[in-house]
């Protein structure tokens, strides 16, 4: 296997929230994989600071290299007004961290000959033929593709993201489609909906994702949740990952080709529009934002390094070339702070 293709399997091992669910992965004390513990305790002295300031209940952090998992920590609280301290198998929304997950899922259907990239969203959902753009209802010049889900190009927006009155007629956000609409009620408001932009002219992001789980539905024949488990859970013992957190709790995956035909640049001279990933330096893949350059972005890093955030301030991201896997668990409205803070307390516990 490639590097990028170990550090994606352990980076999903690692997302069985905090390190209960990744118990089988092997350990290291951070020196003999090249990491300082004086310099990772940094980690924790900074969120307990900002625990004790009442920015964050608590948080997780794990961070792995070179194959081993060289620390895992727990600071604050899981629940605060109980005074219950926060644990490592402590359970997270991870919202749009989902969305690589369900990547991969398709990508695995991708490698079996079931679906092809390539492919029109119409072959699956035929509601989705002769699409118009904008207001105007212009014809769209082509078809959204497979492709277009995975890296955002397919002009499927969120409500959240404008305020003019195409914004008007999506969800909000998947959250809130999740709670307020079945699969087949989306697809039908999101079929009678203008998309934003032309096919593959632009990135935005919104909800492809969320097509892409009913395409997986479609051609795997089963529902999401049965196929994420099948595929993703229960090969890298995630046993604490689901769509639905049960009321009492609330193997490798892909081919190193393929992870690396994930983590591509997939928008070439397509416009980044904006977002999260339109961060200088950074390119879109499959499922996943991609950096192109060392410097640029306002955040250490290497190029090809991998990562993608949820909205309740969960992070993770992956650096092939460091050979390091990083995931942070803690629920706040300040998601893009921790991903610059957590970026650069990691990167400067690299010791050689």
């Amino acid at each position: 296997m490639t590097r990028r293709s170990i550090v994606l399997v352990l980076l999903l091992s690692l997302l069985a929230v905090g390190y209960a669910g990744a118990g089988d992965l092997p350990t290291a004390k951070p020196e003999q994989v090249g990491l300082s513990s004086e310099r990772l305790e940094r980690i924790a002295q900074v969120l307990r600071v900002d625990v004790e300031r009442g920015r964050i209940p608590g948080a997780v952090v794990v961070v792995a290299r070179k194959g081993r998992v060289a620390l895992v920590q727990a600071v604050g609280f899981r629940d605060k007004a109980t005074g219950a301290p926060m644990a490592t198998d402590a359970i997270f929304r991870l919202a749009s961290m989902t969305k690589p997950i369900v990547t991969v899922a398709a990508l695995s259907l991708y490698e079996e000959g079931r679906l092809l990239l390539s492919d029109p969203v119409s072959k699956y959902i035929p509601t989705f033929k002769d699409q118009t753009v904008g207001l105007e209802r212009t014809p769209a010049e082509r078809e959204m593709t497979i492709q277009d889900l995975m890296r955002h190009t397919s002009g499927l927006t969120y409500g959240n993201r404008g305020k003019t009155e195409i914004y008007k007629m999506y969800p909000e956000s998947s959250n809130v489609a999740s709670v307020t609409l079945t699969m087949d009620e989306l697809i039908a408001q999101l079929s009678r909906a203008p998309l934003l932009y032309q096919p593959g002219t632009r990135w935005e992001y919104g909800l492809s994702t969320d097509v892409l789980g009913r395409v997986v539905e479609i051609v795997a024949g089963r529902p999401l949740g049965e196929v994420l488990a099948e595929r993703v859970y229960r090969p890298l013992k995630m046993t604490d990952t689901t769509l639905l957190v049960p009321m009492d709790r609330r193997a490798r995956v892909l081919s190193p080709q393929t992870v690396v035909f994930m983590t591509a640049d997939h928008l070439g001279v397509i416009s980044r529009g904006t977002g999260s990933a339109a961060w200088p330096g950074y390119t879109w893949g499959l499922g996943v934002a991609v950096r192109q350059d060392k410097g640029i972005a306002p955040i250490p890093g290497s190029s090809g390094d991998f990562y993608w955030p949820g909205a309740f301030a969960t992070y993770w991201w992956a650096d092939p070339k460091e050979e390091l896997a990083v995931v942070f668990m803690t629920q706040s409205p300040l998601g893009r702070h921790y991903a610059h803070l957590m970026r650069g307390l990691v990167y400067q516990a690299i010791a050689n």
